[in-house]
């Protein structure tokens, strides 16, 4: 009998709290669709389309990959998408963990080699101990502030010259947000779930980004 209560009361706790998630989500739904409404965006639930899109930290990692929340407009002249990506990860015992992460991003004027800058801490100096390459650009304070990670020493040179540097070191924004370029976008990330507060400050981000690059970089041919 007491077996019995206690399988009762597992299952009923497990209905309530799928119950409560589903309210959540559904409402978490509308409030992004009323946002994007009232701001401008296209809002769409589900994107599978973007699963693989882009390659490099956090995609490709884990299992149970999906792209939801994505939110699409023009914006100064650029088309920007953000969007939640998350994954799953299983650890010991099968404990599992879902991991999030806001994305941004914006095509680029041509494609163009990886370019990424992260925030520097004590993993990054342990992978230079080991022969990961972080490319060093002669600004003490930008490189102890920064980790460069590039396929084209020369492309990061011309996109990262002063007036990028000092941006970047000015701007608040970068304590959160992630870096890259990847062939034919420019993507933003950071931890956490889909913020709607985050997406105006963000997709300026982008484009001030970008507006930082000379137009003599996207002329440029790629190095063979």
């Amino acid at each position: 009998m007491e077996l019995l209560t206690l399988v009762l009361i597992v299952v009923v706790v497990a209905g309530i709290a799928l119950g409560v998630s589903k309210w959540w989500q559904r409402k978490r739904v509308a409030e992004l669709a009323a946002w994007a409404d009232s701001n401008g965006w296209h809002y769409e639930r589900w994107r599978p389309d973007l699963v693989d899109r882009f390659a490099g930290y956090p995609f490709g990692r884990g299992h149970r990959r999906r792209a939801q929340h994505a939110l699409t407009r023009t914006h100064r002249g650029h088309r920007v998408l953000a969007f939640e990506y998350g994954y799953t990860t299983t650890g010991g015992r099968n404990n599992s963990n879902t991991t999030y992460h806001e994305v941004v991003a914006v095509p680029v004027p041509t494609p163009k080699p990886v370019l990424e800058v992260t925030r520097e801490h004590i993993g990054h100096k342990i992978l230079g101990l080991v022969g990961v390459h972080d490319l060093q650009l002669g600004n003490e304070r930008f490189d102890s502030t920064f980790r460069i990670h590039t396929e084209d020493d020369r492309f990061a040179h011309a996109v990262l010259n002063q007036d990028m540097m000092e941006w970047l070191l000015s701007e608040a924004r970068t304590r959160d947000v992630n870096i890259r370029i990847d062939g034919e976008h420019l993507i933003t990330w950071r931890r956490g779930t889909l913020d709607a507060d985050n997406i105006p400050a963000d997709a300026d981000f982008v484009v001030d980004f970008l507006e930082h690059v000379p137009a003599s970089v996207w002329e440029r041919a790629p190095r063979p």
